[in-house]
């Protein structure tokens, strides 16, 4: 469950998680999505949060591109009294990963 790892990535700073198999969840239902990734960043911090796909298993019915672009599009396009900003997007497609695996 994402919430008990969400209170545990909290009060440790080297614990890591992503988003593999959500493209899929960010797809079929948008606003839950938003919500839940919200509530994440929230709770653990963007800083622990990773871009993760589930590629190939998902690729056929949400492709690698079409999952970026949602999360492109969070800071534009989430719902109402749901609010991301361009930096934890920026975060989380890449800038996260560069951090941890000092790339």
């Amino acid at each position: 469950d994402w919430r008990q790892w969400a209170q545990s990535a909290q009060f440790r700073p080297n614990l890591y998680g992503d988003l593999a198999t959500w493209q899929i969840f960010a797809a079929v239902s948008y606003e839950r999505f938003c919500r839940d990734l919200r509530e994440i960043l929230d709770i653990a911090g963007t800083d622990s949060v990773l871009l993760g796909t589930d590629s190939p298993m998902f690729s056929a019915l949400v492709p690698n591109e079409q999952f970026v672009q949602i999360l492109r599009d969070l800071p534009r396009k989430a719902p109402s009294g749901i609010q991301f900003t361009d930096e934890e997007v920026a975060a989380i497609l890449g800038g996260n990963a560069q951090t941890v695996f000092g790339l």
